[in-house]
């Protein structure tokens, strides 16, 4: 019997092949949305965000020696401004207290952010099953393969909102008593390698055989109990091609970026002299071919990748 994270590695790709070739530019666009749409994106946080400016005349806002605000801060031209917001209340009538009450716009607005992201996490669950049963078939398809397991997204979703809720408990409990980490250490690596089977063997399982969630894990532990020498062979391989994938993808996104960044630089240029806001259409397209970039180098490597767990899954589970 042959190690399969090594046997694997060959045939996944050889699978792999079969599904991406001959290139149909269709086949890669229905890869792309799914692949999109499970929340992926190749090299997603590429670049940094740019700290907060403090650019202000120290000589005016600064504090003076005796560490006292000096009176500008609140001079003159903050009292006429509200003078003159005073007297515009008077002139309309309105008094100043008669303002709108905003105490119900922010429970509504977080709840819509939170309804937001639970569908964002739904589509992302529903997705992971759509790219896995294409490539079992190899055969793409979107509206016929969501509308199928929409039961399994769900309950892949309750499992994704538990295992959130755990962490959040977790972080939450540190801030009450930070020694309480000695003792979520294991808890921590414990709740990741369940995380860990569930993605790399429980939802195959719900894929294949068509099980629930409870079920598929059952199954999954009881094909690693027997073959732990494999499955810790297997999580080291799979994280080893986790990171030259990464590698990969990065240099090939910096590559676009290197590209991209002259011929934008001289359209923006050239479009800047006619009017200034021609920028911003110019800067939408810029990112929308960005981004299409990114998703598009994502297909070949997410499609091994997750050929490459469809296969280990099949030899485990034989």
């Amino acid at each position: 019997m042959g190690w399969y994270a090594f046997e694997n590695i060959e045939e996944a790709l050889q699978e792999s092949k079969q599904v991406l070739f001959p290139f149909e530019f269709s086949t890669w666009s229905k890869l792309a949305l799914i692949i999109f749409l499970t929340g992926y994106i190749a090299f997603p946080s590429f670049g940094g965000t740019p700290a907060p400016t403090t650019d202000f005349d120290s000589s005016e806002t600064s504090f003076d020696d005796t560490g006292s605000i000096p009176e500008y801060s609140l001079g003159t031209g903050f009292e006429l401004e509200m003078s003159q917001i005073l007297e515009d209340n008077l002139i309309t009538g309105m008094a100043v207290d008669d303002v709108p009450e905003l105490e119900g716009f922010f429970p509504i607005l977080g709840l819509f952010i939170l309804g937001l992201v639970f569908f964002i996490l739904y589509i992302t669950s529903l997705f992971e099953f759509v790219l896995f049963r294409s490539l079992f078939d190899q055969e793409v398809k979107v509206l016929g393969y969501v509308s199928d397991n929409l039961w399994n997204g769900l309950q892949y979703f309750l499992y994704r909102i538990l295992f959130l809720a755990l962490i959040v408990l977790a972080f939450l409990l540190l801030v009450v008593n930070p020694w309480i980490a000695l003792g979520l250490v294991p808890l921590g690596l414990a709740i990741y390698f369940v995380n860990w089977i569930v993605f790399h063997f429980a939802l195959p399982n719900m894929v294949e055989a068509e099980n629930n969630i409870v079920q598929a894990f059952r199954e999954s532990l009881g094909m690693l109990s027997g073959q732990v020498d494999q499955a810790v062979l297997y999580f080291v391989v799979r994280w080893f091609l986790g990171v030259v994938i990464g590698i990969v993808t990065g240099l090939l996104v910096l590559m676009i970026v290197l590209t991209m960044l002259i011929p934008v630089a001289i359209a923006g240029i050239l479009v800047a002299i006619i009017s200034p806001l021609l920028l911003i259409p110019v800067g939408l397209f810029a990112a929308l071919v960005f981004l299409m970039a990114l998703v598009f180098i994502a297909v070949p490597f997410r499609v091994y990748l997750y050929t490459y767990i469809i296969q280990v899954y099949g030899d485990f589970s034989q």
